[in-house]
């Protein structure tokens, strides 16, 4: 998308602010950021996906580098989320998006998708994006939940069952159900 068209696509969020002013609702000033924080995140992003969109094609490691990288910044941010941490969080965290995505990308692209070359970054970058989204919510949520349930309402009982011999698994799976 060239910077034309971005600046025009942002008209109709000026039109908005413009009545906003005249409403005198103060929402003027938080649009204008937006639109233009927006503008040049995309611009950015634009750079940086180009060259990756016209050479990815002949090299295939440079679209899986990509999304490599971008699921180093899921797990940070999916790691974010949840109240507490606990030893080995990030592996075990990216472990968890690397399988779920690697699962059901693999399934898209084989069966359902088939880009050609397969690779084809026009389609591996955006849907593993689509992915990594849904699982950085799936993972911080169950991670949170479960940290949670363990911390404040099962720590007793998970300590009790360890006292009385049981393995970590067997102590915690009544939490976990």
């Amino acid at each position: 998308v060239s910077p034309p068209v971005l600046i025009l696509s942002a008209v109709p969020l000026l039109c908005i602010a413009f009545v906003g002013h005249k409403f005198d609702l103060g929402l003027e000033n938080t649009l204008i950021v937006g639109i233009v924080r927006s503008f040049v995140q995309l611009m950015i992003l634009g750079l940086i996906l180009h060259p990756i969109f016209v050479m990815g094609m002949d090299w295939p490691w440079l679209v899986f580098l990509y999304v490599l990288f971008m699921m180093l910044i899921a797990t940070k941010e999916s790691m974010s989320r949840p109240k507490y941490t606990y030893q080995y969080q990030a592996p075990m965290t990216f472990l968890a998006l690397l399988l779920s995505i690697t699962a059901v990308g693999t399934f898209t692209f084989l069966c359902i998708i088939r880009p050609n070359p397969r690779w084809n970054p026009q389609y591996i970058i955006p849907i593993c994006g689509m992915l990594m989204g849904n699982c950085i919510n799936g993972v911080s949520l169950t991670v949170n939940i479960l940290s949670t349930q363990i911390m404040e309402g099962g720590r007793r009982e998970i300590e009790l069952y360890l006292s009385f011999g049981a393995s970590g698994w067997e102590s915690v799976g009544r939490v976990v159900k």
